[in-house]
């Protein structure tokens, strides 16, 4: 533990170090950045608030049918997490130059995949930590939450939500490095997107939206009682359904409720994280090796036509360079491509 605390330590001071020492154009940046994010958790906030609203007052849809509906969308961002997660995780713990250094010290390959698991955690998921905390704001201003929901909802429902997520896809990631040696990767790669796919159509098929509206509303006006004999048996058993759970009980304060699918959620994060490590201690040594040969052996990167400047531009040369610059610095950079695709949807 010694040597993941000292790591975490130097890593804090150069961040801090970064931060103070940044010039004014770096500091007019940041501003900028938090300007932008501000205005997108208000939004994000406002909308919630008033789809809230709308869907108990309005609609009158129950309370649910509402949190099945949220249980769904709360599907779809384990998936988006998960694949956010991996796609990071190759930069963060294969490809970043400080992984090369630590290989040098004696610090032991477990102790430096933490370190980094926390740090990929955490950068890969900032962007939708803001997203779902202005939701849940928006959801508990709504229903009249207290200060103790919130912080009980986010640190103690979704974050472990969030890294059951994380640590399911770094499970997938080094096991796809794995097989690389024996199939190739471009093939493994479509056959885990495919595996995504098939999963998300399974899901939405077996809990059929459509179906459930209509069961329900077939109690009309009596709609806002507990129909849990509508759930598919499939869903008793995925997470989003626990914390869609989790928010139904809350809402009607059935604090035994709560506590079972919240130790049912903590225990099945343990669980998944100590299979995470346990995966880790075997191949992730071993993956930083093949991850190192892929690295050669594509290191011809693919260059999109456009961005090449033999042919002749309609922009002035020095608007052409910054543009293909930029563009060349968004595509070399996986994490970007799924910043771009959750912002693309929320929009």
């Amino acid at each position: 533990m010694r040597e993941i605390f000292f790591i975490l330590k130097f890593k804090l001071l150069f961040i801090f170090k970064t931060a103070l020492d940044s010039k004014w154009g770096a500091v007019l940046k940041e501003l900028a950045s938090v300007a932008v994010f501000t205005g997108f958790a208000l939004s994000t906030f406002i909308s919630s608030n008033y789809a809230t609203a709308y869907l108990l007052s309005e609609a009158k849809i129950g309370l649910f049918l509402f949190h099945r509906i949220l249980s769904m969308l709360l599907f779809i961002l384990f998936v988006l997490v998960s694949l956010g997660n991996m796609i990071v995780a190759y930069s963060t713990l294969y490809k970043s130059k400080d992984i090369e250094f630590f290989l040098t010290t004696p610090i032991k390959p477990i102790k430096i995949y933490t370190v980094k698991f926390l740090d990929n955690f955490f950068y890969s998921s900032s962007t939708m930590f803001i997203f779902i905390f202005s939701i849940l704001l928006g959801y508990g201003s709504y229903l009249g939450k207290p200060l103790h929901f919130y912080l009980f909802s986010f640190f103690g429902v979704i974050v472990p939500f969030m890294l059951m997520s994380a640590s399911l896809s770094i499970i997938i990631l080094m096991l796809i490095l794995k097989l690389s040696k024996k199939i190739d990767i471009r093939r493994l790669i479509f056959l885990a997107g495919l595996t995504y796919a098939v999963c998300i159509y399974l899901y939405f098929k077996s809990t059929n939206p459509t179906k459930l509206f209509t069961e329900v509303m077939k109690y009309y006006p009596y709609i806002d009682q507990y129909f849990a004999q509508l759930d598919p048996s499939l869903a008793l058993y995925l997470p989003n359904h626990w914390v869609a759970e989790i928010f139904y009980f809350s809402v009607r304060e059935n604090s035994e409720m709560v506590l079972k699918y919240f130790l049912i959620l903590i225990s099945a994060t343990i669980g998944m994280l100590l299979i995470n490590f346990s995966v880790a201690r075997k191949l992730y040594f071993e993956t930083l090796f093949i991850a190192f040969d892929l690295k050669n052996k594509f290191r011809k990167k693919f260059e999109p036509e456009f961005l090449k400047f033999e042919k002749k531009s309609i922009f002035h040369p020095q608007i052409e360079v910054l543009m293909k610059r930029d563009l060349k610095m968004f595509l070399r950079e996986p994490s970007q491509w799924v910043h771009f695709l959750i912002m693309s949807c929320l929009f």
